[in-house]
């Protein structure tokens, strides 16, 4: 029984090789003779920054400096104190690299460590060796390398008489190999140089405890993290095992310019076979050694345990599995993996222990499967899901069978000891010492094993482990479900798969990036085409995709007429493979990235003016054994005929795809020109609404995308009569929304652009500028200019188990059984067919309507559930789709056993994925409604000067059209045409547009319009058309609409000579008594400002200066500005005279004839004067120099020099008393110098803000400039933006129509705006009826301004130019201070933080509809915004401390933070929120999805800031 037990035991525990990690001579070299640099002895010491020669890539950002540290990390920005960082778990707030990050101390000689840079050949030579070893598919070849050497330091103990001074030191290196585009990790852990595994905390007091060394790598606190290890046997494992093969050495590719989620480790390729020798390989598996049953724990030699007596005490214990039948068992803490026996604990077992585990460790239930998520559905297609290198007839499944004949044998084995199988010939194995893979959470603790009692032979009990139903899933338990290229990660709720980084998918289907692809499928359903029934019966239907470059080829085969020609407008039927393989821009993805081969596309498609309708549906069902995606193509309906001997034109379109959960959906207008025999051309339309279902995997939280457009540069369609093969043809590319782009834009790498020149089976990889390089795809070879098929069958790269046969593909390859043979249970090798067959003969127990029958070979079957059904125990339950909200907001979701059906809820239309409002009954189908239709789809709001033709009560077009915009007005026939001659600009009486229709005037002025554009009001651009008035005769005075010159004519239209003026100048008084005279410039001036910007009377806009003009029309030698009150001298050309100008209050200057005076000194400029010469010219950093302003006049804040003390002075210069502050604090000083009666203009250093996106903020007296790169905050690019002395700022929003920021004062009780344009003055709007005003927002669309009064309990609304003021609000308010505004639903929000009943309230934009939103569990609720993505209204709360948000119905009540300190505003841009603090005085931007402070702003100027606002470089679409 042992011999059986111990043999059985072997394989499932799968114990890891004796062989020797490297020696310390096969480190990288070091030494300060390699010209390595010292780090100075310490305990916690930190590098001078390291200037990279190249800059390195850590995840997606480039970095150019480094830093080492003591405590066994590397870093691209400077350390913290240790006590911020060493003691605690990844994530870690600032970027870490840790070979192994501990308390580490070299104090006293305890050891030394050396770091330097270094491209020579020998060390990049080496990098590359071990970065091949571990990604045997990657071409990289760096170009720098940064080396970092620990070499024997100790860790840090507190020395007492009692504790004598440890002499464990540790050896490790970390190597960062790197270039331009990739960048990778290596570490290496020599024999014997890793002594002690962890370090006790500095403040931990009599608490005896000890933390294991992190190895990892992270972002930030926010973002992207990967730990290697967290428990001591794992750091063991670092030396004891490695993940490229060698024992110590350790690769990880760590920065990219192609998106990398998270760091990528090395995957092992070698797993040894039973006939290997034991003594020289490696399994895949980490922290364990394989060891023969005559060989003793003695004989491994590891370091003993840095745990003491209570080791088990000191476990983190956050399994998810706690067994309770052996102590010995031991449980990996961080993830929950148990199926190993510690090294330590194996020499304790007794024979008794060891029969039993080997028992109970084979007899398994089958329960533990999760119902409650199944990341992807498997179908018999999954055998093979990644086509490519696949082996559709022999695969690694869950369910393992030893095929012993001693052996007892199971169904399935859970996955706490399925992952100790070793196969003969093992897939790819991921090593990680704990597989802990992590996105930016940390995992949660699962639950338990439940015990359970189950025959496994007669007279035998044994107990074994299940897992409960609602646990969750994690990788260990979920073999099989990734594709072999990529790798599985686990999360906090669950797990999902990542293609590797060549390769590219959803996970669990991955294809290699450059290689071309095929997809097969049929075609079937039946059509009318006009009235001719046409019937599908599979006909083929093949696609042929060029990856490198966005193309896609489609052919249809055997296409019955007379359906031929009538499709080819159907280009939606081949362009659904050029959105999923589109050329992807940076930073986006198509749509085989999300879907895999997986997936549900619908169509609907109405064609016009027919209304005829067709419904397609096309399911792809993964791949097939060519590894080929197979899609089955099903069409319903009616289409319009069109003759075959027409032409079809099609246009260049872009696609907006909306990605909502699982389900991806489009809606849009085509065109398509049908050009006849004759060459006559007829202009359609079809509206096209998509939807693509697939299977999502949630749990990585990683930020979804929103939208992506589909840009589609080339389009066609033709049908083959002699073939009868109907084609399309696109090529495209994935960008952004707002992507300006164009494909022939000569900045754009040609990897982005497909201009490359790569072979069609190669990749294209990117580098700077234009320059870019060309890679075989994977499973071809070549320089990447010529690329041929690599024969894996010939070469012997397959891994094709026993009694298999290889086939060579295209680009792959696959493994089928010999004749005679199948599919064994180890889902490896083949072996003798079994004649009996449960699948076959029905013996079998699966549910025939909820799953299937998979036979497994032997008699061994396992039952799959279907499509819609989750796996849970040995049953299959339905999944409830409509709790994953697959459906539309404004649909309702009814779940069906399998499936679920969605359907638009009333007052709406669409197929349920998307859903929108019906906005009345559907209108006649007249060539003028549908003129309108196209031309404004969705509702009356056409394109801002666009013409909209006006139709009677029965659809006819109105006889008299007039542009809305232009004014002018003319007849059109029945066929909406203009009659030639009608046409009147604005102000001039309509024409008479009889039934009959006039007969136009034939003057001249007519008949020399007629002749520039006979075919109606479309002139050649650039050409002048004169205008004639309603008798037909020449206007005398005639415009250049292009060029902008003005001349007066007579009655046959010549020009008078004397009297053109130029563009911007006042056009000339063609009157009878003729043209006016020229102007003076001054006049000129004032009647560009006054006269045509307001004709009814002199007018400037507010704030706006309008130069004086003495009698003869020259500039008054004194100007002031009547807004601001400044005043200063002119030339003769109205120019300033420098060093005139002066403040308001103090008297004008004397701009006599003489040339004007310098004011004189103030006393602040004397004194300043006085002891510079006194400093001799120099002052320096210890000397105080007086402050003055631009007027001469004390600054109110005044600073020592660079000591770092500052004070407050009054007008007299004298410190104010109690106003001084220590170095670090600056004191809120407020100037003594009266304000002027308007804001002053900018100072003279502010600029406007750059184009882009950015937030502005309150601080006081000014408004700041923060921009955002991204969505991070660009600290150095901060800046003033408004400098307004004696205001107070409090509430501030934008326009993003008219680009004005607008803001209350609380001080000066107004409401202001001004222009971010150059030179614009702040203005005025209300300046009366106001108390405290702190909470603004506008509505762009309204053109309207809503705002709180918290002094007179009021809220109010006005036009943005202040007009139409009116009280919305009045009563049953106490303290209103936030109010935003969703303006395209029309709703607006407000908060009362009334101390004794704060709420949160809503109503419509017009004051109606008024209710409470929040009033339970909000104590201050100071900010508040609308999100416009996830259409909710969230708050901050400085009494909660909590961010929190609701939807509009008040469901959904969500916590984003709890742990605030003071905020007082609040704004939503993209996945991030930015609150201003008062405690931190500054600005502090935080995760929307995860809820973590990501980083903070604060103002050189430290004072509190109020109100912020985000600033976009365009409005958001939306309608009133």
């Amino acid at each position: 029984m042992w011999d059986r037990t111990l043999h059985l035991l072997l394989p499932l525990h799968c114990l890891l090789a004796f062989s020797a990690a490297i020696s310390r001579h096969e480190l990288f070299p070091y030494g300060e003779l390699r010209g390595d640099v010292l780090l100075q002895e310490g305990d916690d010491e930190t590098s001078e920054v390291v200037k990279l020669s190249q800059p390195l890539l850590f995840y997606e950002a480039q970095f150019s400096n480094l830093y080492v540290g003591t405590n066994g990390i590397i870093s691209t920005q400077d350390f913290p104190r240790e006590t911020q960082y060493v003691d605690d778990g990844f994530p870690t707030d600032f970027p870490v690299i840790s070979p192994f990050l501990s308390d580490i101390d070299t104090s006293n000689g305890k050891g030394k460590i050396f770091y330097r840079q270094d491209n020579s050949e020998q060390v990049l030579n080496r990098a590359v060796s071990e970065i091949q070893r571990g990604f045997p598919e990657t071409s990289f070849v760096p170009t720098d390398a940064f080396l970092v050497t620990w070499e024997n330091v100790g860790a840090y103990e507190e020395m007492t008489r009692l504790s004598p001074s440890s002499d464990r030191r540790n050896t490790f290196q970390a190597v960062l190999a790197y270039d331009h585009s990739d960048a990778y990790a290596i570490f290496l852990y020599p024999e014997d140089g890793l002594q002690f595994f962890g370090t006790r905390p500095k403040e931990s007091y009599n608490v005896h405890i000890e933390l294991p060394a992190r190895v990892g790598f992270s972002r930030s606190e926010s973002g992207p993290y990967y730990s290697v290890t967290s428990n001591e046997q794992s750091v063991k494992n670092l030396y004891q095992t490695g993940n490229t093969g060698v024992p110590g050495i350790w690769v990880f590719h760590i920065g990219s310019i192609w998106e990398l989620d998270n760091v990528i480790p090395a995957k092992f390729f070698g797993a040894p076979t039973k006939e290997q020798s034991l003594e020289n390989s490696h399994t895949g598996f980490p922290e364990h050694r394989i060891f023969e049953k005559n060989e003793s724990e003695d004989s491994i030699d590891y370091p003993e345990s840095f745990y003491e007596e209570n080791e088990d005490d000191l476990e983190d214990n956050t399994s998810d599995a706690t067994p309770t039948h052996n102590a010995h068992q031991k449980v990996d803490s961080d993830t929950g993996n148990q199926g190993y026996l510690d090294i330590d604990q194996a020499s304790k077992l007794t024979h008794a222990d060891v029969e039993q585990e080997a028992t109970s460790s084979v007899v398994l239930s089958s329960s533990h499967q999760n119902p409650d998520w199944t990341p992807y559905k498997l179908s018999e297609s999954d055998t093979d899901r990644d086509g490519p290198l696949q082996e559709p007839q022999v695969q690694t499944g869950e369910d393992t069978d030893l095929t012993r004949g001693d052996t007892l044998l199971t169904e399935e084995l859970p996955s706490h000891k399925a992952h100790n199988l070793t196969p003969q010939n093992s897939e790819d194995l991921s090593i990680y010492p704990e597989s802990e893979v992590l996105v930016g959470s940390h995992p949660e603790q699962e639950n338990d094993f439940e015990r359970k009692q189950i025959d496994a032979d007669p007279g035998l009990q044994t107990d074994v482990f299940s897992f409960n139903p609602v646990g969750k899933e994690t990788c260990e338990r979920n073999h099989g479900r990734c594709s072999r290229f990529a790798f599985c990660a686990d999360y906090s709720a669950g797990f999902c798969c990542h293609c590797q980084e060549d390769y590219y998918g959803n996970g669990v289907h991955c294809l290699p990036r450059g290689a071309p692809h095929r997809v097969n499928g049929k075609v079937s359903g039946n059509i009318l085409v006009g009235q001719t029934p046409v019937n599908f019966i599979a006909a083929d239907l093949h696609a042929y995709i060029v990856a490198n470059d966005g193309r896609a080829y489609t052919a249809i085969s055997h296409v019955p007429d007379p359906a031929s020609w009538s499709l080819t407008p159907l280009a939606p039927i081949g362009g659904l493979f050029g959105w999923l393989f589109a050329l992807e821009k940076p930073g986006f993805q198509n749509g085989f990235s999300f879907t895999g081969a997986k997936f549900v596309h619908n169509i609907d498609v109405t064609f016009y003016p027919g209304e005829e309708t067709v419904h397609i549906t096309q399911t792809a069902d993964g791949f097939d054994s060519e590894g080929y995606m197979n899609v089955k193509t099903a069409i319903q309906g009616k289409i319009p005929y069109i003759p075959e001997t027409s032409t079809i034109k099609l246009s260049p379109y872009t696609e907006l795809y909306q990605y909502s959960g699982s389900v991806v959906t489009s809606t849009a207008y085509r065109e398509y020109t049908v050009i006849s025999e004759s060459n006559e051309e007829q202009k359609l339309s079809y509206r096209l609404r998509q939807n693509v279902t697939y299977q999502e995997c949630s749990h990585s939280q990683k930020q979804p995308v929103s939208a992506q457009k589909l840009y589609v540069d080339r389009v066609f369609a033709l049908y083959n009569k002699e073939e009868k093969v109907l084609r399309y043809a696109v090529t495209n590319y994935i960008g952004s929304l707002h992507d300006s782009t164009g494909q022939d834009d000569l900045t754009v790498n040609p990897c982005y652009d497909g201009t490359h020149l790569c072979d069609t089976r190669a990749k294209c990889q990117p580098g700077s500028g234009l320059e870019y390089s060309c890679v075989c795809a994977s499973g071809y070879q070549g320089d990447g200019r010529d690329c041929t098929d690599v024969n894996e069958c010939e070469v012997g790269f397959t891994r094709c188990g026993q009694n298999t046969v290889c086939v060579n593909l295209q680009g792959s390859y696959r493994c089928e059984c010999a004749s005679g043979f199948t599919l064994s249970g180890d889902g490896h090798n083949c072996i003798l067919a079994s004649l009996i067959n449960p699948c076959e003969d029905g013996s079998h127990t699966c549910n025939r309507d909820t799953s299937r029958c998979v036979p497994r070979g032997d008699g061994v079957f396992t039952c799959e559930c279907f499509p819609g059904f989750n796996k849970s125990g040995e049953d299959c339950v339905d999944v409830d789709e409509c709790t994953e909200h697959r459906c539309h907001p404004d649909a309702s979701c009814t779940n069906t056993l399998g499936s679920f059906s969605c359907r638009c809820n009333s007052g709406y239309e669409g197929d349920g994925f998307q859903c929108t409002q019906i906005l009345g009954p559907e209108p006649l189908k007249t060539p003028c409604l549908e003129k309108r239709q196209q031309l404004h789809p969705r509702g009356p709001r056409p394109a801002v000067g666009q013409f909209v033709p006006e139709c009677d009560v029965e659809g006819n077009y109105v006889p008299l059209q007039c542009h809305g915009s232009t004014g002018h007005c003319w007849c059109v026939d029945k066929l909406g045409e203009e009659i030639a001659g009608t046409r009147t600009p604005p102000g001039r009486p309509a024409p008479n547009c009889g039934e009959t229709g006039p007969e136009p005037l034939k003057t001249p002025c007519l008949e020399k319009r007629q002749q520039l554009h006979p075919r109606g009001p479309r002139p050649a651009v650039g050409q002048f058309v004169p205008e004639c008035d309603v008798e037909g005769n020449y206007v005398p005075l005639q415009c250049h609409g292009s060029t902008g010159h003005c001349w007066c004519v007579d009655k046959l239209g010549e020009e008078i000579a004397g009297t053109r003026t130029p563009p911007g100048r006042p056009a000339p008084n063609c009157g009878e008594t003729g043209p006016e005279p020229l102007k003076t410039p001054c006049l000129e001036r004032r009647q560009q400002l006054l006269g045509q910007l307001h004709p009814r009377g002199p007018r400037p806009a507010v704030g706006q200066f309008v130069p004086e003009c003495d009698a003869e029309g020259n500039y008054v030698s004194l100007q002031c500005h009547g807004s601001t009150g400044h005043c200063w001298c002119v030339d003769k050309l109205g120019e300033e005279i420098a060093g005139t100008r002066t403040p308001p209050g103090r008297p004008g200057p004397n701009c006599g004839e003489t040339e004007p005076t310098q004011r004189p000194q103030t006393v602040c400029e004397r004194w300043k004067q006085s002891l510079i010469e006194h400093y001799g010219g120099k002052p320096g950093g210890e000397h105080y120099v007086p402050q003055c302003d631009q007027y001469g006049d004390f600054s109110p804040l005044q600073c020592h020099g660079n000591s770092g003390y500052c004070w407050c002075v009054d007008k007299e210069g004298r410190e104010i008393e109690g106003s001084r502050t220590e170095p670090g604090m600056t004191p809120a000083c407020i100037p003594t110098v009266a304000p002027p009666t308007m804001h002053p203009t900018p100072r003279p250093d502010v600029t406007p803000p750059a184009t882009g996106t950015f937030l502005l903020y309150a601080q006081g007296q000014q408004i700041g400039y923060l921009p955002l790169n991204g969505t991070r905050l660009h600290k150095e690019k901060a800046r003033t933006l408004l400098s307004l002395h004696g205001s107070i700022v409090v509430g501030i929003d934008y326009d993003c129509h008219e680009k004005m920021v607008y803001w209350t004062d609380v001080a000066g009780r107004t409401i202001n705006r001004a222009s971010l344009e150059p030179g614009a003055e702040p203005e005025t709007i209300i300046n009366t009826g106001l108390m405290s005003t702190e909470g603004l927002a506008i509505d762009y669309l309204r053109r309207t301004m809503f705002w709180t009064d918290s002094g007179l309990d009021k809220i109010e609304s006005a036009r943005l130019d202040g007009t139409e003021r009116k009280v919305l609000f009045d009563t049953q308010l106490v303290n209103p201070r936030a109010i935003t505004v969703d303006a395209v639903r029309g709703n607006l929000y407000w908060t009362d933080w009334n101390r004794e009943a704060p709420k949160i309230e809503s109503s419509f934009v017009d004051g109606s509809n008024r209710r409470i939103l929040v009033n339970d569990n909000i104590g201050l609720p100071n900010g508040l915004t609308f999100d416009p993505f996830s259409k909710q209204v969230c708050w901050a709360d400085a009494g909660t401390k909590k961010l929190e948000c609701i939807l509009s119905d008040g469901t959904g009540r969500r916590v984003i933070q709890s742990n605030l300190n003071y905020p007082f505003s609040v704004v939503v841009y993209a996945n991030y929120f930015y609150h201003t603090d008062w405690r931190r005085d500054g600005v502090i931007s935080l995760n929307k999805d995860t809820g973590h402070i990501v980083e903070e702003y604060l103002p050189e100027q430290r004072s509190h800031l109020y109100g912020v606002t985000a600033v976009y470089p365009y409005c958001p679409s939306g309608r009133k």
